[in-house]
């Protein structure tokens, strides 16, 4: 099975049905969109999309992860998702709940934009901007699908993500170098040493 599908790994730290949502927003931020240009956002998503995002108002971290409205709000005040991003604080900014009414969500069984049909899911973002122009992003394989596979670089953010949310110790550098050595490492315990 992994032969034949390869290996999916999971690049945001939120619900995976908002992953989709993530990297369409994220690449209209990369083109220059920022939160203070949005009058609003409708999303759109596959029949049974929204089954698991069902914090549409989310007031809590953990709600947060569940919400393709925070997480869209978060894409495009911060140009990122990392843990942090799914803290009570983080999601309680007025600036992100603000935000957060302004984005709708629906399902709907053909996309809005784009090719007619979809193979699994899909997610569209379509911003309105404050005057009246609209601009408009569509994402059916998000990163770090078997299809899309996460660069070196984006597993290692992941990683020093996760050193620095857990407020480790660890040299993330260091570490990383040993992981990537692995393979030469005759015992585990050799790397633990």
């Amino acid at each position: 099975m992994l032969l034949d599908h390869g290996l999916n790994a999971k690049k945001y730290a939120c619900c995976y049905e908002t992953h989709r949502v993530a990297d369409a927003a994220l690449a209209l931020y990369a083109r220059g969109l920022r939160a203070e240009d949005v009058r609003s956002v409708a999303l759109n998503v596959q029949p049974g999309g929204m089954h698991a995002i069902n914090h549409h108002r989310p007031t809590t971290g953990l709600q947060g992860k569940f919400s393709a409205e925070y997480v869209v709000a978060a894409c495009l005040i911060d140009g990122r998702l990392r843990l942090s991003t799914f803290t009570d604080e983080a999601v309680q900014r007025a600036e992100a709940q603000g935000l957060v009414q302004r984005v709708a969500i629906q399902e709907a069984a053909e996309p809005p934009f784009g090719t007619p049909g979809f193979r699994h899911a899909y997610a569209t973002v379509e911003v309105t901007l404050g005057d009246g122009s609209r601009v408009r992003e569509r994402c059916d394989v998000p990163r770090g699908h078997a299809a899309a596979p996460l660069s070196d670089a984006e597993l290692d953010a992941k990683f020093r993500d996760c050193l620095e949310f857990a407020e480790s110790d660890w040299d993330a550098e260091q570490l990383l170098r040993r992981i990537r050595g692995l393979s030469e490492v005759a015992r585990v315990a050799d790397l633990l040493a």
